[in-house]
């Protein structure tokens, strides 16, 4: 590992997604994702990224909450998030880590409009996660994700690391 160049340790990523969700209570989304990224393999069993995400959703009757309560919401919403993070290779099959992300997104609709204004601390969220080989092209991830006001309650459900789920060559 340490006879490798510095490019040979940097990987640059870009991965991308669609997601769908559905409920009777909360309204129904199709969502899109795209997400570049930098790492860099600071030992064999350890890597420190940051990367930029945008995500893009339609949602119908999706219920926000306002001055006066609960709102539902239909139309298009756009979130912009910036993260870093770091991955632990624990033995040959499990990894975990960890990461922080910043929320960029401004709502402008008045169905998102709030009675106190949100503050720089509040677009602020952690992430704890794992990933684990079952065998050479399946893996079992999880991620818990924290975030200390989401008066909203509409966040980033792709996770703050997707791209850490490539296999760097």
């Amino acid at each position: 590992f340490d006879s490798l160049k510095t490019k040979d340790k940097m990987h640059v990523q870009f991965s991308t997604g669609v997601g769908m969700s559905f409920s009777n209570n909360h309204g129904s989304s199709t969502s899109m994702y795209y997400s570049p990224s930098v790492s860099y393999s600071v030992s064999p069993k350890l890597e420190v990224s940051g990367g930029m995400s945008y995500i893009n959703s339609d949602v119908s009757n999706f219920r926000t909450i306002n001055d006066f309560g609960y709102q539902p919401f239909s139309g298009n919403i756009s979130q912009y998030y910036t993260q870093i993070a770091a991955k632990y290779q624990l033995n040959e099959r499990l990894k975990i880590g960890g990461s922080v992300f910043y929320n960029m997104t401004e709502f402008n609709s008045s169905a998102f409009a709030q009675n106190k204004p949100t503050s720089s601390f509040d677009r602020v969220g952690y992430s704890a996660f794992f990933e684990y080989k079952i065998s050479e092209n399946t893996y079992l991830q999880g991620e818990i994700r924290i975030n200390d006001s989401n008066r909203n309650l509409f966040n980033n459900s792709f996770g703050s690391h997707g791209f850490f789920y490539q296999d760097s060559p």
